[in-house]
């Protein structure tokens, strides 16, 4: 994965919800072309991290068997503009569990100041391969080292 937009993941509970941290600095590649004199986080890339955490949630509460792909986004709104300097709490709330999907609630925030907020679905993709699901298991510790989990 070359853009990881989830720094750390603070809570997570199966198939309930996770929160994680975005931290964002000036040496970001996208910052140099949005915009040069006024950097600032394209909606599209927080719609991604949302979309990131999600599909951690998905992973670790089928214990690595499956992951999430965005498939649909509803109700997206970008609320206020985040530079470099800015630390964004990413939440995911698990609302709906169907064969193939999963519906998820997602916000960003810049400590209580509301930055964007969507619902969304995750399409399940199955992890077929051993190799995958142990780059997958080692990302998530390490993203999760300081949180132990439910």
């Amino acid at each position: 994965m070359r853009f990881i937009f989830i720094d750390r993941i603070t809570r997570m509970e199966r198939e309930k919800m996770a929160i994680g941290i975005k931290n964002l600095a000036m040496s970001e590649d996208y910052f140099e072309h949005h915009f040069p004199f006024f950097p600032v986080m394209p909606g599209v890339l927080m719609l991604e991290a949302m979309t990131q955490l999600s599909s951690w949630l998905v992973s670790y509460s089928t214990e690595f068997k499956f992951f999430g792909l965005l498939s649909k986004l509803d109700e997206a709104k970008f609320r206020h503009s985040v530079q470099p300097g800015d630390s964004l709490e990413v939440q995911v709330e698990w609302i709906e569990r169907t064969d193939t999907n999963v519906v998820f609630r997602g916000k960003v925030l810049r400590g209580t100041e509301m930055i964007a907020q969507a619902r969304f679905e995750n399409k399940l993709i199955a992890i077929e391969q051993n190799e995958e699901k142990e780059s997958l298991e080692k990302l998530y510790q390490f993203l999760t080292t300081r949180f132990g989990g439910d």
